[in-house]
């Protein structure tokens, strides 16, 4: 009986880590792309979420133009509208935009596993981490168990999460640092944020 609540205490805690790892991430793909729109404010015509497909204008309207006091307002909501838009995207949705708006390539594997991790966390975060047909599809091939059997969150997934997370946290910094190291819209907006890319 010992051994039964050890383990329920230690998944709950491997549970409760990669949620809040997710979390992580999620918020760093926000700041990336709240960077990047800031410094380059055209790019904001590109919307993967908010009605125009990727790569299409986005536009609007001259009445909500003029519900603003200045450019550096509207740019500011437009910027976070696109990032609330993005949250609610797909992993490989992240990874398009991210592609798009800051030229910064993640692999595709490596989007499928989070997108895969991303759904056992939901499962959890929204139920018992039973497998469910929105698990299944969110993810596909690697999906890890069968409808209605418990998903194991055991040391190994956990180890095998984190290493998915911490490889995009660094395929994306490299990207940005290559990129944009010496870009000056980029420098401007991080020094207004008192940080800086290197």
């Amino acid at each position: 009986m010992r051994a039964i609540a050890k383990a329920r205490i230690s998944e709950k805690e491997f549970v409760q880590s990669i949620i809040v790892a997710v979390s992580l991430t999620e918020d760093y793909i926000a700041e990336v792309v709240r960077l990047i729109l800031e410094a380059y404010p055209k790019k904001l015509t590109l919307s993967q979420k908010g009605g125009a497909p990727l790569g299409q204008s986005k536009s609007i309207s001259l009445s909500d133009l003029l519900d603003y006091s200045s450019m550096e307002d509207l740019i500011e909501d437009q910027v976070e509208k696109r990032v609330q838009d993005l949250l609610y995207a797909s992993p490989k949705q992240y990874a398009e935009y991210i592609s798009a708006v800051a030229g910064v390539e993640i692999g595709e594997r490596l989007i499928q596993e989070y997108a895969e991790v991303k759904a056992t966390r939901d499962l959890y975060v929204h139920g018992d981490g039973k497998v469910n047909e929105l698990y299944l599809k969110k993810a596909e091939q690697l999906a890890r168990g069968k409808l209605g059997e418990k998903l194991v969150v055991d040391s190994e997934y956990f180890d095998h999460s984190i290493r998915v997370m911490k490889e995009i946290f660094t395929a994306i910094f490299k990207g940005l640092r290559e990129k944009y190291s010496a870009d000056s819209n980029v420098e401007r907006i991080l020094d207004h944020r008192g940080c800086h890319l290197i």
